[in-house]
């Protein structure tokens, strides 16, 4: 039951308030709140209203899909692992060699894949699903942001990379979902033609290039979770 929650999450942008999911799952309110406190498979950010009964959830908690599933660096001079064997560009959605014509795996059901799946309990989840449930959750797919160019009051912060850096020149609280200055921030809040240009090069089709403010928000709650300290879009 545990993986239709996960489904249902990433067919949603990876969460949903609980009174959402409460609302889509055919479960009983008990059987929910009870797959809900596996903290590998879902991380729980605190709402303002009232909790239920005696419960950390309240109706306007966040739920995200969290997962230990990733994606192998090796592959492929990786024969066997517990990671997924596929072409980081296909997951991000452009693949840039012919269609195909990769040497890496576009096929999330081979019989490697499908083992690692099974090992994980996802193997019902679609690509689309999955995809969603990866890059939130794999530091390996997506640059990070530049903690250089949030630093500094110029135009690319204190990054001397400047437009040749090739990490994200987006302000980090915006990412993270807590920029208090908003529309007054100095720093970017949209992604700009040379993000854009990094992005791509990472792979990332245009089509997503839309999600990922929330795929970047979901990632530091996530990481926030687990390091309540230290978390960050980025490594320090």
């Amino acid at each position: 039951m545990a993986v239709d929650v996960t489904k249902f999450l990433c067919r949603n942008r990876g969460c949903l308030l609980y009174r959402e999911l409460k609302q889509m799952m055919p479960l009983s309110e008990e059987q929910l709140i009870e797959i809900l406190k596996d903290s590998s498979k879902f991380v729980i950010i605190k709402g303002r209203e009232g909790t239920i009964r005696g419960n950390n959830l309240s109706p306007d908690s966040t739920i995200i899909a969290k997962s230990s599933l990733r994606l192998c660096t090796r592959y492929p001079d990786c024969e066997k692992c517990d990671d997924l064997h596929l072409c980081k560009y296909f997951v991000c959605g452009h693949c840039f060699i012919a269609s195909g014509k990769c040497r890496n795996s576009h096929d999330i059901h081979s019989d490697h894949n499908g083992a690692v799946l099974r090992a994980h309990f996802l193997q019902d989840l679609d690509e689309a699903e999955l995809f969603q449930l990866l890059l939130q959750n794999d530091s390996y797919l997506l640059p990070e942001v530049c903690r250089h160019y949030n630093q500094g009051n110029e135009e690319y912060g204190s990054c001397d990379y400047k437009k040749n850096c090739c990490k994200l020149h987006v302000c980090r609280y915006y990412l993270q979902g807590n920029c208090r200055f908003g529309a007054h921030c100095w720093k970017s809040h949209s992604f700009d033609q040379n993000t854009c240009l990094t992005l791509k090069g990472w792979g990332v089709s245009e089509d997503k290039i839309g999600d990922l403010p929330d795929i970047y928000k979901n990632k530091h709650r996530i990481k926030e979770a687990e390091e309540p300290v230290s978390a960050g879009v980025f490594n320090d």
